[in-house]
C-alpha cells in the first residue's frame, strides 16, 4: 500500500509551519528589538520591514499549519528566503549560514506547486506564482533588496570595543590603587625598623615600583578599540600584582613571627599568641593570592600552627602555676590572719 502524496504534503506543510512560527514568535513578541536588528542588517525603516517579516513568519506559519491559503503564505515566505540568501551572499556569509534558507525556499516551492496536502482548510491557486516572468521579477526584486541594504555592524562592534576598553581601563586603575596601598604598607613596615625584614622590604619595594611604572605606561596605551593584547596584559598585571601582595603578606607574617619571638623572650605569651595568630592570617591570604610557592607557604603555615599550639600550651602551664601561687598566697594570708587573731586573744 503506497503512501498518498497528500500525507507527505501534510508533513512538509507542518514542518514548514513549525519553523516559521518558531522564528516568528520572538519577532512578534519584541517588535522594537526586531526593528533594531533589521536596521543593523541594512533594511530601513527597521520597524516597517521587521514587522512585515514578523507577520509573514508567525501568522503565515499559522496559516500554513491550518491549511488556510497555505500556498500564498508559502509564496511570501519563499520571497523572504530569496532575499535572505542573497543578502548573506552579499556579506560573504559561509554556505552553512544560507543553506538553511535554501532548504526552506525549496519547501515553500513544494507547497506552492503541489498544494497543502491533506486536511487543508482552504486552498489558494499557488500556480499563478509558478511562471517564469513572476519568478524573474521576484528574483530581481530580492536582488535589489539585498544590494541596496546597508548593513551597519560597526556600531555594535564599536560598542563592544568601547565596553572592552572601559573594562581594561577600570582594571588598570584598580591595579594601580592596589599597588599604591601595598606601597603604603611597605612604608609602614620600614618605619618599624625590624632588622630581619630589611632585605625583603628592599626587594618588595623595587618590585612594586616596577609594577606601578608598568601599570601607568600600559594604561596610556589603552584606546577605544578592541585590543585583546591589552586585555591579556591587564590580566597579567593583575596576577603579578596579586603575587606581589602575597609576597608582602609573607613579609608581614615574618614580622609577626619575629615580634612573637621577642614576646616569648619577655615571657609575654599573650602577645606572642596574638602575633602568631596574625601571622597565620597573613599566610592564609598569601596562599590564596600567590601565583606559585604554594607548597612553601603551606609548610610555613604548618610550622606557625605548631608554634601557636606550643605557645598556648606554655601559656596554659604558666597560668596554672600562677593560679597555684595565688592560692598558696591566699592560704598564707589566711593562716597569717588566723595567727594574728590567736595572738590577740592570748594577749
Amino acid at each position: 500500500m503506497n503512501i498518498e502524496i497528500s500525507w507527505i504534503l501534510l508533513f512538509l506543510r507542518a514542518v514548514l509551519a513549525v519553523v516559521m512560527i518558531y522564528y516568528g514568535w520572538p519577532k512578534i513578541r519584541d517588535l522594537e528589538a526586531n526593528a533594531n536588528d533589521f536596521v543593523k542588517m541594512g533594511f530601513k525603516p527597521g520597524m516597517l520591514w521587521g514587522t512585515l517579516i514578523a507577520l509573514v513568519e508567525f501568522f503565515g506559519g499559522i496559516a500554513i499549519l491550518a491549511g488556510f491559503y497555505s500556498e500564498f503564505a508559502a509564496a511570501l515566505f519563499a520571497f523572504q528566503m530569496m532575499v535572505g540568501t542573497l543578502w548573506k551572499l552579499k556579506i560573504s556569509k559561509p554556505f552553512t549560514d544560507y543553506s538553511y534558507d535554501i532548504q526552506l525556499l525549496a519547501l515553500s516551492l513544494v507547497v506552492m506547486s503541489q498544494g497543502a496536502g491533506a486536511y487543508a482548510f482552504k486552498a489558494f491557486p499557488g500556480f499563478i506564482f509558478l511562471r517564469w516572468d513572476v519568478a524573474l521579477v521576484s528574483l530581481a526584486a530580492a536582488l535589489l533588496f539585498a544590494v541596496f541594504s546597508r548593513p551597519d555592524f560597526n556600531s555594535s562592534a564599536q560598542a563592544a570595543a568601547d565596553g572592552t576598553a572601559a573594562k581594561v581601563r577600570s582594571g588598570y586603575q584598580r591595579n594601580i590603587r592596589m599597588i599604591s596601598v601595598l606601597q603604603s604598607r611597605v612604608a609602614a613596615l620600614k618605619e618599624e625598623a625590624v632588622e630581619e625584614l630589611r632585605e625583603d622590604l628592599k626587594v618588595i619595594t623595587q618590585r612594586l615600583n616596577q609594577l606601578a611604572e608598568r601599570a601607568a605606561r600600559e594604561l596610556k596605551e589603552v584606546k577605544n578599540e578592541l585590543d585583546f593584547t591589552l586585555l591579556e596584559a591587564e590580566v597579567g598585571l593583575r596576577l603579578t600584582a596579586d603575587d606581589a601582595k602575597a609576597h608582602l603578606e609573607v613579609i608581614e607574617a615574618t614580622r609577626e613571627l619575629v615580634l612573637a619571638r621577642r614576646a616569648i623572650s619577655r615571657n609575654d605569651l599573650i602577645e606572642a599568641e596574638t602575633r602568631v595568630e596574625s601571622a597565620l592570617r597573613n599566610l592564609e591570604e598569601a596562599q590564596s593570592l600567590a601565583v606559585g610557592h604554594h607548597e612553601s607557604i603551606a609548610v610555613l603555615q604548618h610550622q606557625a600552627q605548631q608554634m601557636l599550639v606550643t605557645v598556648r600550651t606554655k601559656a596554659g602551664t604558666m597560668k596554672a602555676s600562677i593560679d597555684a601561687l595565688i592560692e598558696r598566697s591566699n592560704r598564707l594570708l589566711t593562716e597569717m590572719g588566723g595567727q594574728g587573731a590567736a595572738v590577740k586573744t592570748a594577749a
